[in-house]
């Protein structure tokens, strides 16, 4: 601070002005938010008594059209009411897979605790698409050791109509984060 700057005293404590401003910064970035198509291959629950063993994380993927692999590009917790959790968990429940595919693409460290066979579409809503040492989409395209990741991923709607072979596509999300790091 300068000499010619005067402190201000400020009567909240930092970790209170840090959630301020990380929430601004979440409200202004997220007026840009860009809307993907993507299928859920893989979930999470939390055991607690207000979640009743849904699922409660879900791993979503886009596909490579070239290969038919889906790779991962971010795990999805928000967006998602009580009801429609337990609504999705009952109807994924009949779509687990003991393991997940050979056309599967994910970070070993980020197993989920269960697979679905690549059937239920989501609408994420997200601000942001960045280098990621955990995701695999667009892998070393843009730096070694590292895919294309999703930065506030919020659930929109299930594309109910939508077939897994119609989703955003690695090439798509490519061609996304070079716009938006002025690549072109």
């Amino acid at each position: 601070m300068s000499q010619d700057e005067e402190q201000i005293p400020c009567p909240l404590d930092f970790s209170f002005k840090s959630s301020l401003l990380i929430q601004k910064f979440e409200t202004e970035h997220c007026k840009q938010l860009r809307e993907l198509t993507l299928v859920v291959i893989g979930a999470f629950r939390k055991q607690s008594d207000n979640m009743s063993n849904n699922f409660t994380k879900f791993m979503v993927a886009c596909l490579d059209k070239s290969s038919g692999k889906y790779f991962s590009v971010c795990m999805v917790g928000t967006g998602f009411t009580q009801e429609l959790r337990e609504d999705l968990s009952s109807r994924l429940s009949q779509l687990i897979i003991p393991e997940p595919l050979e056309n599967y693409v994910f970070n070993k460290d980020q197993m989920a605790e269960v697979w679905f066979r690549p059937v239920t579409i989501f609408e994420i809503q997200v601000a942001d698409i960045c280098l990621s040492g955990i995701h695999k989409a667009g892998f070393g395209v843009f730096k070694e050791g590292s895919g294309l990741g999703l930065r506030f991923p919020r659930f929109v709607k299930e594309r109910k109509f939508m077939k897994p072979e119609d989703i955003t596509t690695v090439d798509e999300l490519i061609k996304l984060y070079k716009i938006m790091n002025n690549y072109y």
